[in-house]
């Protein structure tokens, strides 16, 4: 999207245009993946201890709060902190 690009463009021309290079753009993508594999390891065991409706109640908070950091974010470290 030519928004996305213009706003987290960080002086990477793609054809001339702003954009994000392909290390930045393959951050951006495997940081959900990480992100998904930590939480997957954590969730049984956190689910264990404090019960599983609390657990998606507080499960539902964190992604609550990373789409809000998504949200405002107007560079890549704090859109990659709510991924």
């Amino acid at each position: 999207m030519t928004s996305f690009k213009e706003t987290f463009s960080t002086g990477y021309l793609d054809q001339g245009n702003p954009g994000l290079s392909p290390s930045q753009s393959g951050q951006i993508v495997s940081i959900l993946s990480a992100g998904t594999f930590f939480g997957a390891l954590g969730a049984a065991p956190f689910a264990d201890q404090i019960g599983r409706r609390l657990s998606l109640i507080l499960a539902v908070g964190v992604f609550t709060f990373g789409v809000i950091l998504q949200v405002v974010a107007s560079a890549i470290p704090l859109f990659l902190a709510g991924r």
